[in-house]
């Protein structure tokens, strides 16, 4: 016999060996099944090279074996087999004249059996085996049928019991609405005495306002931007009042530090914008320093011309609120 590393042939006498080899008998439709198996391992090219070895890996990771009819014993109990003269189970439908067999079987008409119908027909049996074999079919249906009935009495015990508890506990909170009712009737038949109002004490002590750094920054938020006229360092009219607000505040510290930023309007150039933000800054803290009397105050002023905008992108109507001075608190001491 040729090696295993050799290529394997479909020529019947190494089919046989082959099937001897797995103890499968050597009849003609186990050597039909091996020859389409050879067809289509030669064609898959993952199983190269197609050399008895890989043959035989092939035929494993497809289960071919399962399709094979296994061979009959026929060792005598007791005794040894005598290879030779035991003839195999084959039939010699496909023996060619080499073939050692040849001569001791009787060829009849060939007929092909696919792997595929073998696979069909042989899943089919296990399968009616199976469901002959399968204890207790009918017992099991009664069974199943029997547990649901328990189930869904179980069920409807629950639920029911869920309603009653619903119902009664509706009934009892109705019974305590009652009573209460009928307390409150009693009680409004009784004598209801008189209630003599005692008027509050008035409290003629001011409430006294604390002067932090957090209620200075408040009031700010009232009376701040303060808003410029169109390329000029020259305040609105309507912002006077707003100054006079603050000054009359300010005056309740003894120390405020004040952070004053000036800003324009995007209408010209850079520098003449940062200038004109300057000026306009440098305004409000002159104006705050002269009006304020009690506090000492500690200003620094800085000018961002047009770089922190209020508004992006604006109309002539929003575009007033960009040519504004913002006053921010810092630290304060009060009396």
């Amino acid at each position: 016999m040729a090696d295993d590393k050799n290529l394997i042939s479909s020529e019947t006498h190494e089919i046989n060996y082959v099937l001897k080899k797995w103890e499968k008998k050597q009849n003609k439709k186990n050597r039909q099944i091996v020859r389409e198996t050879l067809e289509k391992f030669r064609d898959d090219i993952t199983y190269k090279p197609h050399n008895r070895e890989n043959f035989y890996r092939y035929v494993e990771d497809h289960d071919i074996l399962a399709l094979l009819e296994d061979a009959e014993k026929k060792k005598a109990p007791g005794k040894k087999a005598d290879k030779k003269s035991i003839i195999p189970d084959i039939d010699g439908s496909d023996l060619t004249i080499d073939d050692p067999y040849i001569h001791k079987v009787k060829k009849s008409k060939k007929q092909k059996i696919s792997i595929q119908d073998l696979s069909i027909q042989r899943n089919t049996n296990m399968t009616q085996m199976k469901i002959e074999k399968t204890p207790g079919t009918h017992a099991g249906k009664k069974a199943s049928k029997k547990n649901l009935i328990i189930t869904l009495i179980v069920v409807l015990g629950v639920i029911l019991f869920i309603v009653l508890f619903l119902v009664g506990r509706c009934l009892l909170q109705g019974t305590q609405t009652t009573n209460l009712t009928t307390s409150s009737g009693e009680n409004q038949t009784e004598e209801v005495q008189p209630q003599v109002e005692v008027p509050p004490e008035e409290n003629t002590e001011p409430e006294k306002i604390h002067y932090t750094a957090t209620s200075l920054k408040s009031f700010l938020e009232t009376c701040t931007p303060l808003y410029f006229k169109g390329d000029l360092d020259i305040l609105r009219t309507d912002e006077e009042s707003k100054i006079d607000s603050l000054v009359s505040y300010l005056d309740n510290y003894i120390l405020v530090e004040l952070s004053i930023e000036g800003h324009t309007a995007n209408m010209g150039k850079p520098k003449d914008e940062m200038e004109l933000s300057i000026k306009r800054a440098r305004l409000v803290a002159d104006m705050l320093k002269k009006r304020v009397k009690t506090a000492e105050l500690k200003i620094k002023t800085t000018g961002y011309g047009a770089k922190r905008e209020a508004v992006k992108n604006p109309d002539e109507e929003t575009m007033k609120l960009n040519r504004r001075v913002e006053i921010i608190a810092g630290e304060v001491r009060a009396e």
